[in-house]
């Protein structure tokens, strides 16, 4: 058992993911240190200028201030802007932390957004310890998304906030393999689990979606995005007529594949809260996902919440993935694929029992013990 830090902190986890996405690690991440008793602010990626005129203040729920600087500018496609979008933005942070009177000594930045402004916060509040969290392939997801000129620019904003960060943190052994260029002390520290949200041995009110649904209720949660293979998921509903598919989170690409099939129900967003309910009230939780690039360098934490609420998993084969030690049915194919799920059964406590050691608090605590800082690896 790891003993958590004695020394209070003040992290400012910043550009973080979308804080309304309470799952993204970023913010589970905020919520441990919070938890182990350290000050916290969280900083969103700025709201474009288009997205900027006319926005309400977010609000939140959150235990920690959120902050989102606004008026961000389209650097990305106009790199000519880029010296005054790093004006704009590090003049509303350093006025809000200012104001709030929030000297950070520990900056854990999630997205390499303008990476001169960690610079500026380094130098201006003689923060001791910085660290770059890699959460995902980032390049290859900006090719997949916008394009090789989006993948480059990436690449240039990770390798010049690698130069201004102590330490970078990626999420799997691969991943580290892949950014061992990056920065000579990489430390891997999975996805976590918040293991008191996700407890099996809760009992949970029956989602509406899921009270008239009979038989067999397959459940994947999360965004369907480009790795999701919609196929396997066309392939496995044919193949069990009697099972209802159910698949909750926004879909960001085409799934008319999916949409005529009668057993196939297309939730759509659900509050992150509802999450643990829906889980427990699946019979089968299936994790379908593409083998290439971004799933290899992945970890998903789906998959940690489906085990965690001790249910049986059944996954398309992908490079790196984790089977907790047989936890996870692991399909070669669709074929196998769709007889794993019409085989599966109940999981038992030993499943829930694997991830525990995963929870957030354990491995942030674990982590910054790991992190010492180094003079003269940042400019």
């Amino acid at each position: 058992m790891v003993s958590y830090m004695t020394d209070m902190e003040r992290v400012l986890i910043l550009f973080g993911a979308d804080s309304r996405l309470e799952w993204g690690r970023s913010f589970q991440i905020a919520k441990a240190f919070k938890t182990l008793g350290h000050d916290v602010v969280y900083v969103d990626i700025p709201l474009s200028v288009k997205r900027s005129v006319g926005a309400a203040i977010r609000g939140n729920n959150s235990s920690f201030p959120v902050y989102q600087p606004r008026f961000g500018l389209p650097c990305a496609k106009l790199p000519l802007l880029r010296g005054l979008n790093y004006q704009i933005i590090s003049r509303q942070l350093v006025s809000y932390l200012d104001e709030v009177k929030f000297n950070p000594t520990v900056i854990w930045a999630y997205a390499p957004y303008e990476p001169k402004v960690t610079r500026l916060l380094r130098e201006r509040y003689h923060v001791k310890l910085v660290v770059y969290d890699i959460a995902d392939e980032r390049i290859s997801l900006a090719i997949a998304q916008h394009g090789e000129k989006a993948g480059l620019i990436t690449q240039k904003y990770e390798e010049e906030i690698a130069r201004f960060s102590d330490a970078v943190v990626t999420i799997t052994d691969k991943l580290k393999e892949t950014k061992c260029k990056l920065h000579k002390t990489i430390k891997v520290m999975p996805n976590g689990i918040d293991t008191e949200m996700f407890n099996n041995n809760v009992e949970y009110a029956k989602p509406e979606y899921l009270v008239n649904l009979p038989g067999k209720i397959v459940l994947y949660i999360g965004a369907i995005e480009d790795w999701v293979d919609i196929e396997a998921i066309k392939v496995a509903a044919s193949a069990c007529p009697d099972a209802q598919f159910v698949l909750v989170g926004p879909a960001r690409i085409d799934i008319s594949l999916l949409t005529q099939m009668s057993n196939v129900h297309i939730i759509g967003t659900r509050p992150y809260a509802e999450m643990p309910a829906c889980i427990a009230h699946a019979d089968v939780c299936i994790l379908p996902f593409k083998n290439n690039e971004i799933t290899q360098n992945s970890d998903p934490l789906k998959l940690l919440q489906y085990l965690s609420m001790g249910k049986p998993v059944v996954a398309l084969y992908f490079q790196g993935i984790n089977n907790f030690g047989n936890a996870v049915s692991v399909a070669s194919d669709y074929r196998e694929f769709a007889a794993m799920i019409s085989l599966a059964g109940n999981a038992t406590t030993e499943v829930a029992d694997a991830v525990r050691h995963f929870d957030w608090k354990h491995l942030v605590a674990s982590t910054m013990q790991q992190l010492k800082v180094s003079e003269g690896n940042h400019e």
